[in-house]
């Protein structure tokens, strides 16, 4: 408020310290991913796995849709759980801690898998392929950084094209839609290979 005050009417230059500038950037990240979150949440139905959950927003924003039946959050930061629970949980969402993403079996037979800005963070993107598959979920929605963003962001692994998630998705999902958002972050949709018998 004091910052809106202060550079109130038109000013040939904008003063701001480094503390305000943070502040305002970690709002922006946080904005953008509350974004992300309502843009996947209009393709939510059923029962809904929201992997690396963290504090619980984006599993609470996606039970919100009336096609969801149920929303799980896993995540494998335990406190960050914990947040979750005391915050977040209702009659259509909950969550579960899970050191490994790999580790996890749901108790339900789930509908769709989705992982926004998470892929990058594992050491071993395959693991959450395979959970998928051993849950025998048939649909994936999974977001990821379309630009560089390893060499700046300590926490990412990885980066990737979209050329790189259809070779690690590929031998059991088939991509159905892609979009960019922003030109910074794709979104992959991605539905369950259908063998077919002889």
């Amino acid at each position: 408020m004091k910052l809106i005050e202060r550079n109130k009417g038109i000013k040939e230059r904008i003063y701001i310290s480094k503390d305000e500038l943070e502040l305002i950037e970690s709002q922006l990240s946080l904005e953008a991913h509350i974004q992300r979150y309502a843009f996947v949440r209009q393709y939510a139905h059923g029962i809904v796995l929201d992997c690396a959950c963290g504090c619980g927003y984006g599993t609470y924003m996606l039970s919100k849709n009336p096609d969801v039946k149920l929303v799980v959050g896993i995540d494998r930061s335990e406190k960050a759980i914990e947040y979750a629970e005391s915050n977040y949980f209702t009659a259509k969402s909950y969550f579960v801690h899970c050191n490994e993403i790999k580790e996890f079996t749901s108790k339900n037979n789930i509908d769709q898998l989705i992982s926004l800005e998470t892929i990058e963070h594992l050491k071993n993107p395959i693991d959450l392929v395979d959970m998928a598959v051993k849950n025998n979920i048939e649909q994936l929605i999974i977001s990821f950084p379309t630009k560089k963003s390893s060499h700046y962001n300590k926490f990412h692994y990885h980066d990737f094209s979209y050329n790189d998630i259809e070779e690690l998705i590929g031998r059991f999902y088939n991509i159905k839609d892609f979009f960019e958002y922003k030109r910074e972050v794709g979104f992959i949709f991605a539905q369950k290979n259908i063998k077919k018998e002889n």
